[in-house]
Protein backbone atom coordinates (compact mmCIF):
# COMPACT_ATOMS: atom_id res chain seq x y z
CA UNK A 1 0.00 0.00 0.00
CA UNK A 2 3.00 2.61 0.83
CA UNK A 3 4.45 1.57 -2.68
CA UNK A 4 1.04 2.10 -4.09
CA UNK A 5 0.57 5.58 -2.48
CA UNK A 6 4.61 6.58 -3.19
CA UNK A 7 3.97 5.85 -6.65
CA UNK A 8 0.43 7.74 -6.92
CA UNK A 9 2.78 11.05 -5.05
CA UNK A 10 5.28 10.89 -7.81
CA UNK A 11 2.85 10.72 -10.76
CA UNK A 12 1.57 13.38 -9.35
CA UNK A 13 4.24 15.59 -9.12
CA UNK A 14 5.17 14.84 -12.65
CA UNK A 15 2.06 15.73 -14.00
CA UNK A 16 2.27 19.13 -12.04
CA UNK A 17 5.50 19.57 -13.88
CA UNK A 18 4.28 18.96 -16.93
CA UNK A 19 1.15 20.88 -16.52
CA UNK A 20 3.72 23.76 -15.42
CA UNK A 21 5.62 23.23 -18.29
CA UNK A 22 3.08 23.36 -20.34
CA UNK A 23 1.28 26.70 -19.25
CA UNK A 24 5.30 28.20 -19.16
CA UNK A 25 5.15 27.40 -22.65
CA UNK A 26 1.38 28.68 -23.23
CA UNK A 27 2.33 31.85 -21.57
CA UNK A 28 5.26 32.35 -23.80
CA UNK A 29 3.39 31.61 -26.90
CA UNK A 30 0.59 34.10 -25.95
CA UNK A 31 3.75 36.71 -24.99
CA UNK A 32 4.95 36.49 -28.21
CA UNK A 33 1.57 36.75 -29.91
CA UNK A 34 1.22 39.80 -28.16
CA UNK A 35 4.29 41.46 -28.91
CA UNK A 36 3.91 40.96 -32.57
CA UNK A 37 0.42 42.42 -32.72
CA UNK A 38 1.60 45.94 -30.62
CA UNK A 39 4.50 45.78 -32.97
CA UNK A 40 2.11 45.17 -36.01
CA UNK A 41 -0.49 48.11 -34.84
CA UNK A 42 2.64 50.30 -34.30
CA UNK A 43 3.51 49.87 -37.85
CA UNK A 44 0.74 49.98 -39.43
CA UNK A 45 0.13 53.20 -36.96
CA UNK A 46 3.02 54.62 -37.88
CA UNK A 47 2.26 54.33 -41.95
CA UNK A 48 -1.36 55.77 -41.18
CA UNK A 49 0.51 58.80 -39.30
CA UNK A 50 2.76 59.25 -42.51
CA UNK A 51 -0.08 59.44 -44.39
CA UNK A 52 -2.15 61.54 -41.90
CA UNK A 53 1.02 64.31 -42.28
CA UNK A 54 1.05 64.00 -45.69
CA UNK A 55 -2.47 64.86 -46.57
CA UNK A 56 -2.41 67.57 -44.07
CA UNK A 57 -1.21 71.01 -45.30
CA UNK A 58 2.59 71.57 -43.27
CA UNK A 59 1.57 74.39 -42.06
CA UNK A 60 -0.61 72.88 -39.48
CA UNK A 61 2.50 70.94 -38.77
CA UNK A 62 3.45 72.64 -36.11
CA UNK A 63 -0.01 71.75 -34.17
CA UNK A 64 1.01 68.28 -34.64
CA UNK A 65 4.63 68.37 -33.73
CA UNK A 66 3.97 70.33 -30.93
CA UNK A 67 5.25 68.47 -27.45
CA UNK A 68 4.05 69.14 -23.93
CA UNK A 69 6.58 70.74 -21.61
CA UNK A 70 7.91 68.72 -18.88
CA UNK A 71 9.00 70.54 -16.84
CA UNK A 72 6.10 72.72 -16.40
CA UNK A 73 4.73 72.87 -12.39
CA UNK A 74 1.37 72.85 -10.81
CA UNK A 75 0.08 76.64 -9.73
CA UNK A 76 -0.64 77.68 -6.58
CA UNK A 77 -4.69 77.68 -6.00
CA UNK A 78 -4.45 81.28 -5.05
CA UNK A 79 -1.82 82.26 -8.03
CA UNK A 80 -4.24 80.63 -10.59
CA UNK A 81 -7.86 82.00 -9.75
CA UNK A 82 -5.93 85.48 -10.22
CA UNK A 83 -4.46 84.47 -13.55
CA UNK A 84 -7.82 83.15 -14.20
CA UNK A 85 -9.28 86.28 -13.44
CA UNK A 86 -7.02 88.51 -15.40
CA UNK A 87 -7.80 86.38 -18.62
CA UNK A 88 -10.86 86.96 -18.60
CA UNK A 89 -11.35 90.56 -17.68
CA UNK A 90 -8.31 91.57 -20.27
CA UNK A 91 -10.52 89.60 -23.45
CA UNK A 92 -7.31 89.64 -25.19
CA UNK A 93 -8.04 88.60 -28.78
CA UNK A 94 -5.26 87.40 -30.87
CA UNK A 95 -5.06 88.66 -34.37
CA UNK A 96 -7.17 90.79 -34.23
CA UNK A 97 -5.14 93.22 -35.59
CA UNK A 98 -4.46 90.62 -38.43
CA UNK A 99 -8.03 90.09 -39.40
CA UNK A 100 -9.93 92.85 -37.99
CA UNK A 101 -12.73 93.29 -35.64
CA UNK A 102 -15.45 90.78 -34.87
CA UNK A 103 -18.99 92.65 -36.95
CA UNK A 104 -22.39 91.32 -35.86
CA UNK A 105 -22.58 88.39 -38.82
CA UNK A 106 -18.99 86.52 -37.92
CA UNK A 107 -19.19 82.92 -37.11
CA UNK A 108 -18.21 82.20 -33.09
CA UNK A 109 -17.31 78.93 -33.25
CA UNK A 110 -17.41 78.02 -29.05
CA UNK A 111 -14.39 75.22 -27.97
CA UNK A 112 -15.03 73.43 -25.00
CA UNK A 113 -11.40 72.46 -23.95
CA UNK A 114 -10.82 70.35 -21.33
CA UNK A 115 -7.14 68.91 -20.38
CA UNK A 116 -4.07 68.68 -23.36
CA UNK A 117 -4.54 66.30 -25.92
CA UNK A 118 -3.59 64.65 -29.31
CA UNK A 119 -7.14 65.01 -30.22
CA UNK A 120 -6.65 68.88 -29.53
CA UNK A 121 -3.43 68.66 -31.93
CA UNK A 122 -5.87 67.18 -34.58
CA UNK A 123 -8.65 69.54 -34.24
CA UNK A 124 -6.27 72.24 -34.56
CA UNK A 125 -4.92 71.27 -37.52
CA UNK A 126 -7.83 70.39 -39.22
CA UNK A 127 -9.45 73.53 -38.25
CA UNK A 128 -6.92 75.56 -40.09
CA UNK A 129 -7.64 73.68 -43.07
CA UNK A 130 -11.19 74.72 -43.38
CA UNK A 131 -11.99 77.09 -46.41
CA UNK A 132 -12.88 80.32 -44.88
CA UNK A 133 -11.79 80.53 -41.15
CA UNK A 134 -9.73 83.45 -41.28
CA UNK A 135 -13.32 85.14 -41.35
CA UNK A 136 -14.31 83.00 -38.17
CA UNK A 137 -13.67 83.63 -34.79
CA UNK A 138 -12.77 81.24 -32.03
CA UNK A 139 -13.42 81.18 -28.73
CA UNK A 140 -12.17 78.74 -26.25
CA UNK A 141 -13.81 77.64 -23.45
CA UNK A 142 -11.29 76.16 -21.25
CA UNK A 143 -11.96 74.04 -17.55
CA UNK A 144 -8.85 73.18 -16.57
CA UNK A 145 -5.59 75.47 -16.98
CA UNK A 146 -2.75 74.31 -18.74
CA UNK A 147 -0.02 76.16 -20.07
CA UNK A 148 1.04 73.38 -22.18
CA UNK A 149 -3.00 74.04 -23.60
CA UNK A 150 -1.94 77.72 -24.11
CA UNK A 151 0.94 77.48 -25.58
CA UNK A 152 -0.79 74.70 -28.35
CA UNK A 153 -3.43 77.42 -29.08
CA UNK A 154 -1.68 80.78 -29.20
CA UNK A 155 0.23 78.87 -32.32
CA UNK A 156 -2.92 79.28 -34.46
CA UNK A 157 -2.42 82.00 -36.31
CA UNK A 158 -5.09 81.27 -39.05
CA UNK A 159 -7.95 83.51 -36.98
CA UNK A 160 -8.76 85.42 -34.53
CA UNK A 161 -8.61 83.59 -31.29
CA UNK A 162 -10.16 84.77 -27.41
CA UNK A 163 -9.32 82.01 -24.37
CA UNK A 164 -11.73 82.57 -21.71
CA UNK A 165 -11.39 80.51 -18.35
CA UNK A 166 -14.29 78.84 -16.62
CA UNK A 167 -13.89 80.06 -12.93
CA UNK A 168 -15.74 77.31 -11.07
CA UNK A 169 -13.77 74.37 -11.88
CA UNK A 170 -12.76 71.34 -10.47
CA UNK A 171 -9.09 72.28 -10.19
CA UNK A 172 -9.90 75.90 -8.40
CA UNK A 173 -12.12 74.18 -6.48
CA UNK A 174 -10.73 70.21 -5.59
CA UNK A 175 -11.52 70.44 -2.06
CA UNK A 176 -14.29 71.99 -1.79
CA UNK A 177 -18.04 72.79 -3.75
CA UNK A 178 -18.30 72.17 -6.64
CA UNK A 179 -15.51 70.31 -6.43
CA UNK A 180 -15.74 67.48 -3.77
CA UNK A 181 -15.85 68.33 -0.27
CA UNK A 182 -14.90 65.82 2.21
CA UNK A 183 -18.47 66.39 3.79
CA UNK A 184 -20.15 65.43 0.56
CA UNK A 185 -21.68 62.00 0.68
CA UNK A 186 -20.18 59.76 -1.42
CA UNK A 187 -21.84 59.07 -4.63
CA UNK A 188 -22.80 55.63 -4.63
CA UNK A 189 -23.80 55.23 -0.64
CA UNK A 190 -27.68 54.45 -0.07
CA UNK A 191 -29.69 57.32 1.51
CA UNK A 192 -30.09 55.27 5.20
CA UNK A 193 -26.06 55.50 4.89
CA UNK A 194 -25.49 58.49 4.27
CA UNK A 195 -28.41 59.56 6.79
CA UNK A 196 -26.14 57.88 9.61
CA UNK A 197 -23.07 59.69 8.60
CA UNK A 198 -24.93 63.25 8.39
CA UNK A 199 -23.30 64.56 5.42
CA UNK A 200 -23.89 67.21 3.12
CA UNK A 201 -26.57 66.26 0.47
CA UNK A 202 -28.05 63.04 2.54
CA UNK A 203 -31.57 64.01 1.99
CA UNK A 204 -31.02 65.04 -1.71
CA UNK A 205 -29.99 61.83 -3.62
CA UNK A 206 -30.89 61.82 -7.73
CA UNK A 207 -33.42 60.08 -9.46
CA UNK A 208 -31.31 57.10 -9.36
CA UNK A 209 -30.34 57.23 -5.59
CA UNK A 210 -26.90 58.33 -6.17
CA UNK A 211 -25.32 61.18 -4.87
CA UNK A 212 -23.15 64.21 -6.05
CA UNK A 213 -20.31 63.26 -8.94
CA UNK A 214 -18.33 66.41 -9.28
CA UNK A 215 -16.81 65.68 -12.62
CA UNK A 216 -20.28 64.68 -14.01
CA UNK A 217 -21.86 67.79 -12.93
CA UNK A 218 -18.97 70.36 -13.67
CA UNK A 219 -20.01 69.46 -17.47
CA UNK A 220 -23.01 71.05 -17.19
CA UNK A 221 -21.94 73.77 -15.45
CA UNK A 222 -18.80 74.10 -17.67
CA UNK A 223 -21.08 74.50 -21.08
CA UNK A 224 -24.06 76.58 -18.99
CA UNK A 225 -20.99 79.37 -17.97
CA UNK A 226 -19.68 79.55 -21.23
CA UNK A 227 -23.16 79.92 -23.42
CA UNK A 228 -23.70 82.75 -20.58
CA UNK A 229 -19.96 84.03 -20.88
CA UNK A 230 -20.40 84.58 -24.97
CA UNK A 231 -23.79 85.66 -25.40
CA UNK A 232 -24.17 88.08 -21.87
CA UNK A 233 -20.79 88.50 -20.72
CA UNK A 234 -18.19 89.37 -23.07
CA UNK A 235 -17.50 93.01 -24.79
CA UNK A 236 -16.15 91.71 -27.71
CA UNK A 237 -19.76 89.88 -28.63
CA UNK A 238 -22.43 92.69 -27.09
CA UNK A 239 -23.98 93.37 -30.29
CA UNK A 240 -23.70 90.52 -32.62
CA UNK A 241 -26.08 88.40 -33.58
CA UNK A 242 -24.87 85.73 -35.95
CA UNK A 243 -24.42 82.20 -35.59
CA UNK A 244 -23.11 80.53 -32.50
CA UNK A 245 -21.46 76.51 -33.06
CA UNK A 246 -20.61 75.03 -29.67
CA UNK A 247 -18.06 71.89 -30.55
CA UNK A 248 -16.03 70.02 -28.16
CA UNK A 249 -11.83 69.91 -29.20
CA UNK A 250 -11.97 66.35 -30.08
CA UNK A 251 -13.50 66.62 -33.79
CA UNK A 252 -11.89 66.46 -36.99
CA UNK A 253 -13.64 68.69 -40.07
CA UNK A 254 -14.09 68.43 -43.56
CA UNK A 255 -12.99 71.57 -45.33
CA UNK A 256 -16.26 72.77 -46.33
CA UNK A 257 -17.54 73.02 -42.71
CA UNK A 258 -18.03 76.46 -43.13
CA UNK A 259 -19.43 76.63 -46.46
CA UNK A 260 -22.12 74.53 -45.01
CA UNK A 261 -22.64 76.71 -42.00
CA UNK A 262 -23.39 79.59 -43.96
CA UNK A 263 -25.35 78.20 -46.62
CA UNK A 264 -27.60 75.98 -43.83
CA UNK A 265 -28.30 79.10 -41.33
CA UNK A 266 -29.66 81.02 -44.76
CA UNK A 267 -31.91 78.46 -45.51
CA UNK A 268 -32.88 77.65 -41.39
CA UNK A 269 -33.79 81.42 -41.06
CA UNK A 270 -36.72 80.99 -44.16
CA UNK A 271 -38.20 77.84 -42.15
CA UNK A 272 -40.42 78.28 -39.40
CA UNK A 273 -39.72 77.64 -36.19
CA UNK A 274 -36.04 76.22 -37.37
CA UNK A 275 -33.74 77.39 -34.27
CA UNK A 276 -31.22 74.90 -34.26
CA UNK A 277 -28.40 74.16 -36.92
CA UNK A 278 -26.46 70.47 -36.68
CA UNK A 279 -23.10 69.35 -38.54
CA UNK A 280 -21.19 66.82 -36.47
CA UNK A 281 -21.61 63.37 -35.71
CA UNK A 282 -20.09 60.89 -32.73
CA UNK A 283 -19.62 57.78 -35.01
CA UNK A 284 -18.12 56.65 -38.33
CA UNK A 285 -19.97 54.01 -38.76
CA UNK A 286 -23.20 54.17 -41.29
CA UNK A 287 -22.11 57.20 -42.83
CA UNK A 288 -23.83 58.74 -45.85
CA UNK A 289 -21.32 60.13 -47.84
CA UNK A 290 -23.98 59.98 -51.38
CA UNK A 291 -25.88 62.79 -51.06
CA UNK A 292 -23.80 65.42 -49.02
CA UNK A 293 -25.83 68.31 -50.49
CA UNK A 294 -28.81 67.05 -48.79
CA UNK A 295 -30.61 68.58 -45.66
CA UNK A 296 -33.22 67.42 -43.08
CA UNK A 297 -35.50 69.45 -40.89
CA UNK A 298 -36.76 67.47 -37.47
CA UNK A 299 -37.41 67.60 -34.15
CA UNK A 300 -34.36 68.66 -32.46
CA UNK A 301 -33.11 65.53 -30.31
CA UNK A 302 -29.88 65.80 -27.94
CA UNK A 303 -28.63 62.51 -28.56
CA UNK A 304 -28.26 62.95 -32.33
CA UNK A 305 -27.55 67.00 -32.98
CA UNK A 306 -25.72 67.82 -29.63
CA UNK A 307 -22.12 67.21 -30.96
CA UNK A 308 -21.63 70.14 -33.39
CA UNK A 309 -24.56 73.04 -32.45
CA UNK A 310 -25.27 76.10 -34.01
CA UNK A 311 -27.83 79.17 -32.59
CA UNK A 312 -27.93 82.52 -32.64
CA UNK A 313 -28.84 85.20 -29.95
CA UNK A 314 -32.85 84.69 -30.09
CA UNK A 315 -32.45 81.28 -30.02
CA UNK A 316 -30.22 81.53 -26.88
CA UNK A 317 -33.28 84.20 -25.71
CA UNK A 318 -35.55 81.36 -25.83
CA UNK A 319 -33.33 79.22 -23.90
CA UNK A 320 -32.42 81.31 -21.14
CA UNK A 321 -36.21 82.35 -20.49
CA UNK A 322 -36.79 78.93 -19.80
CA UNK A 323 -33.52 78.84 -17.19
CA UNK A 324 -35.62 77.26 -14.38
CA UNK A 325 -35.64 74.22 -16.53
CA UNK A 326 -32.55 73.56 -17.45
CA UNK A 327 -30.96 74.50 -13.74
CA UNK A 328 -34.25 72.50 -11.69
CA UNK A 329 -33.89 69.30 -13.91
CA UNK A 330 -32.28 66.30 -12.76
CA UNK A 331 -29.75 65.55 -15.37
CA UNK A 332 -26.00 66.03 -15.68
CA UNK A 333 -26.10 66.42 -19.26
CA UNK A 334 -26.36 69.85 -20.60
CA UNK A 335 -27.90 68.17 -24.27
CA UNK A 336 -30.27 66.37 -22.20
CA UNK A 337 -31.41 69.51 -20.03
CA UNK A 338 -31.56 71.50 -23.42
CA UNK A 339 -33.79 68.24 -24.54
CA UNK A 340 -36.11 68.90 -21.43
CA UNK A 341 -36.41 72.59 -22.24
CA UNK A 342 -37.14 71.79 -25.83
CA UNK A 343 -40.16 69.38 -24.71
CA UNK A 344 -41.79 71.74 -22.26
CA UNK A 345 -41.16 75.09 -23.31
CA UNK A 346 -44.39 77.30 -22.58
CA UNK A 347 -45.27 77.74 -25.96
CA UNK A 348 -45.52 74.28 -26.74
CA UNK A 349 -43.33 74.30 -29.47
CA UNK A 350 -40.60 71.75 -30.06
CA UNK A 351 -36.62 72.96 -30.72
CA UNK A 352 -36.25 71.91 -35.08
CA UNK A 353 -33.16 71.12 -36.47
CA UNK A 354 -31.52 72.07 -39.79
CA UNK A 355 -29.72 68.79 -39.56
CA UNK A 356 -26.76 67.77 -42.56
CA UNK A 357 -27.41 64.06 -43.47
CA UNK A 358 -23.50 64.21 -44.37
CA UNK A 359 -21.37 65.30 -41.39
CA UNK A 360 -18.71 67.95 -41.74
CA UNK A 361 -17.45 67.10 -38.46
CA UNK A 362 -16.06 63.69 -37.01
CA UNK A 363 -15.64 63.04 -33.36
CA UNK A 364 -11.66 61.41 -33.44
CA UNK A 365 -11.34 61.43 -29.44
CA UNK A 366 -9.64 57.79 -27.88
CA UNK A 367 -11.32 55.78 -25.08
CA UNK A 368 -8.27 53.77 -24.80
CA UNK A 369 -6.30 52.87 -21.01
CA UNK A 370 -3.00 54.43 -21.77
CA UNK A 371 -1.70 57.48 -23.67
CA UNK A 372 0.12 55.70 -25.94
CA UNK A 373 -3.06 53.49 -27.05
CA UNK A 374 -5.26 56.70 -26.86
CA UNK A 375 -2.63 58.45 -29.52
CA UNK A 376 -2.74 55.50 -31.85
CA UNK A 377 -6.58 55.55 -31.41
CA UNK A 378 -7.02 58.90 -32.29
CA UNK A 379 -4.46 59.00 -35.47
CA UNK A 380 -5.92 55.95 -36.24
CA UNK A 381 -9.49 57.73 -36.19
CA UNK A 382 -8.18 60.85 -38.39
CA UNK A 383 -6.45 58.15 -40.85
CA UNK A 384 -10.18 56.87 -41.34
CA UNK A 385 -11.84 60.26 -41.64
CA UNK A 386 -9.15 61.65 -44.14
CA UNK A 387 -9.56 58.54 -46.18
CA UNK A 388 -13.10 59.29 -46.37
CA UNK A 389 -12.73 63.13 -47.39
CA UNK A 390 -10.91 61.83 -49.63
CA UNK A 391 -12.84 59.35 -51.37
CA UNK A 392 -15.93 62.27 -51.93
CA UNK A 393 -13.26 64.89 -52.56
CA UNK A 394 -16.08 66.08 -55.69
CA UNK A 395 -18.79 65.66 -53.25
CA UNK A 396 -17.84 69.07 -51.09
CA UNK A 397 -19.10 72.34 -51.37
CA UNK A 398 -22.42 71.69 -53.02
CA UNK A 399 -23.75 74.13 -55.46
CA UNK A 400 -26.97 73.71 -54.06
CA UNK A 401 -28.65 72.04 -51.36
CA UNK A 402 -32.06 69.62 -50.98
CA UNK A 403 -34.05 70.45 -47.67
CA UNK A 404 -36.34 67.44 -46.29
CA UNK A 405 -38.54 67.61 -43.98
CA UNK A 406 -38.86 64.22 -41.84
CA UNK A 407 -42.69 62.43 -42.18
CA UNK A 408 -42.35 61.94 -38.34
CA UNK A 409 -42.11 65.90 -37.56
CA UNK A 410 -45.99 66.43 -36.20
CA UNK A 411 -45.53 62.97 -34.33
CA UNK A 412 -42.07 63.95 -32.60
CA UNK A 413 -44.30 67.32 -31.50
CA UNK A 414 -46.41 64.60 -28.91
CA UNK A 415 -43.15 63.54 -27.24
CA UNK A 416 -43.07 62.89 -23.88
CA UNK A 417 -40.14 63.51 -21.75
CA UNK A 418 -38.91 60.23 -19.82
CA UNK A 419 -38.12 61.21 -16.35
CA UNK A 420 -36.51 57.44 -16.48
CA UNK A 421 -34.08 58.37 -18.61
CA UNK A 422 -32.40 60.44 -16.76
CA UNK A 423 -28.58 60.64 -15.67
CA UNK A 424 -29.83 62.02 -12.68
CA UNK A 425 -26.69 63.75 -11.00
CA UNK A 426 -28.30 66.68 -10.37
CA UNK A 427 -30.32 66.64 -7.61
CA UNK A 428 -28.07 68.70 -5.14
CA UNK A 429 -29.84 72.37 -4.38
CA UNK A 430 -25.79 73.79 -4.67
CA UNK A 431 -25.80 72.59 -8.07
CA UNK A 432 -29.18 74.19 -9.06
CA UNK A 433 -28.50 77.47 -6.86
CA UNK A 434 -25.17 77.86 -8.69
CA UNK A 435 -26.74 77.14 -12.13
CA UNK A 436 -29.29 79.60 -11.71
CA UNK A 437 -27.08 81.97 -10.49
CA UNK A 438 -24.90 81.87 -13.51
CA UNK A 439 -28.28 83.39 -15.62
CA UNK A 440 -29.01 86.17 -12.80
CA UNK A 441 -27.63 89.00 -15.07
CA UNK A 442 -29.47 87.89 -17.52
CA UNK A 443 -32.71 87.63 -15.37
CA UNK A 444 -31.74 91.54 -13.91
CA UNK A 445 -31.80 92.47 -17.61
CA UNK A 446 -34.93 90.75 -18.49
CA UNK A 447 -36.38 91.82 -15.21
CA UNK A 448 -35.40 95.94 -16.28
CA UNK A 449 -36.35 95.74 -20.11
CA UNK A 450 -40.15 94.77 -18.80
CA UNK A 451 -40.31 97.49 -16.32
CA UNK A 452 -38.88 99.68 -18.42
CA UNK A 453 -41.38 98.79 -21.12
CA UNK A 454 -44.43 98.88 -18.58
CA UNK A 455 -43.19 102.44 -17.57
CA UNK A 456 -43.26 103.51 -21.27
CA UNK A 457 -46.94 101.76 -21.69
CA UNK A 458 -48.36 103.98 -18.35
CA UNK A 459 -46.43 106.97 -19.34
CA UNK A 460 -48.21 106.76 -23.13
CA UNK A 461 -51.51 106.17 -21.09
CA UNK A 462 -51.01 109.23 -19.16
CA UNK A 463 -49.49 111.64 -20.47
Amino acid sequence: MRTIYYRAQRNIRLNGRKLNRILIRLRNILFVIVVVFILFIYKVNQSHETAVMAYISKSAHKFISCEREETSKPYNTNVLELLINKYNSAENIINLDVYGDINRQTIILVILVDKYSTSLKYFLASLSQIKGIEEAFLIFSHSYFDEDVNNLIRKVDFCRVLQIYYPHSLQLHSHKFPGYDPSDCPPDIDMQTAESLNCTGAWSPDIHGHYRNPQFAAKKHHWWWTANKVFENLKCTVNHNGLVVFLEHDFYFMEDLLYMTIYMKNIADTVSHCEFISLGTNSLKNLNFINTYRVEVMTWNHKEHSSVLGFDIKVWNSIVSHYDLFCLIDDYSWARSLYFISLSRRDGKRFKVLHSLTPRAFKIDATAFTNTLNNIEVIENVYQVILLEKQHLDDWFPTHIEVYYKIELEKDEYMIFEYSENNGGWNDPRDKAMCTNMTIRKIKKVLMDMKNEFMDYISEKDP
